[in-house]
């Protein structure tokens, strides 16, 4: 079976890889245990983007659902650093 982060790592990529997008702040925020797409699609996107900022946070797939505060957090602090 063919990881889905797959198709969405390429899309990204292509995207990261135009002028365009050169620079632009990048924030991930990853359910360490997304039953999805999980922590290897996360190192897999910091490979892609390594420019990205990528923080693993504890919670599954639904990460707004499950810990909406400790993703507040990590949003505020990343938009600080602007």
């Amino acid at each position: 079976m063919s990881n889905p982060f797959d198709s969405v790592a390429c899309r990204f990529r292509r995207d990261a890889d135009d002028d365009r997008c050169a620079g632009c702040p990048v924030l991930a925020v990853w359910g360490e245990n997304d039953e999805i797409f999980g922590p290897a699609g996360a190192e897999a996107f910091r490979r892609d983007v390594p420019h990205a900022r990528v923080e693993l946070v504890d919670g599954g797939h639904f990460l707004l659902e499950s810990n909406l505060d400790e993703v507040v957090r990590v949003i505020d602090e990343w938009r600080s650093s602007f």
